[in-house]
């Protein structure tokens, strides 16, 4: 039995998707500045984490009112690896991880290790900032929301691409139509599809 979504219910599925994540503590990701506002309140939170760690009702933990260290440490672990990750190729992360540390240090808190090799490496000059790449363009927490609405689909089972000549009933189509329902851009199976390729899915923040 095929259970992949109609294109009609693909549609439903990606325009649900992308209003339901793009959202984040009050920052709209599908604009440039909600997203970088994210970026800053994201940053605050690496910064604060060793200041709040062993308070009762830290809401680190995925038990609200109970503090699970383990799970708290494992947390901010994987937040910062991502973080540095998407600094090699992103120059929005590169100034971010700068701002961490900047952050960690105006606050006498613990610098983390990862970072603390990072900032090893910066220092000696082994890690530069990378340059921004002609025609990037400033909307990457949109494009970050599209493409996991096109991995949402294709983890249901639907081609995420097709050939230009093929009838347009791929992800990338219906990931472009339910943009247009949203008005928000591209609205282009084109489009979609480059930022789906372009996409690093090794990288997603954490962060919710």
């Amino acid at each position: 039995m095929d259970c992949r979504p109609d294109f009609s219910s693909a549609v439903l599925q990606a325009k649900t998707y992308i209003q339901r994540n793009r959202w984040k503590r009050g920052h709209d990701l599908a604009m440039p500045d909600g997203y970088k506002g994210f970026l800053a309140e994201w940053v605050g939170q690496l910064a604060a984490y060793p200041l709040m760690a062993g308070f009762e009702g830290n809401l680190l933990s995925g038990d609200p009112g109970k503090f699970n260290a383990e799970k708290a440490l494992n947390f901010w672990d994987e937040n910062v690896n991502s973080l540095i990750v998407r600094s090699t190729t992103d120059p929005d992360m590169f100034r971010t991880v700068l701002i961490s540390i900047a952050l960690i240090f105006e606050n006498d808190a613990e610098l983390h290790p990862y970072l603390r090799e990072w900032l090893i490496k910066y220092l000696r000059g082994e890690i530069v900032a990378p340059r921004r790449p002609n025609g990037r363009t400033q909307s990457e927490g949109l494009h970050n929301l599209i493409a996991h609405a096109v991995a949402d689909l294709v983890d249901a089972g639907m081609n995420p691409t097709r050939n230009d000549e093929s009838p347009p009933l791929s992800v990338c189509d219906a990931v472009a139509t339910a943009l247009a329902e949203l008005s928000l851009s591209p609205i282009t199976f084109a489009g979609v599809k480059k930022i789906w390729l372009r996409w690093d899915k090794s990288f997603w923040i954490q962060l919710s």
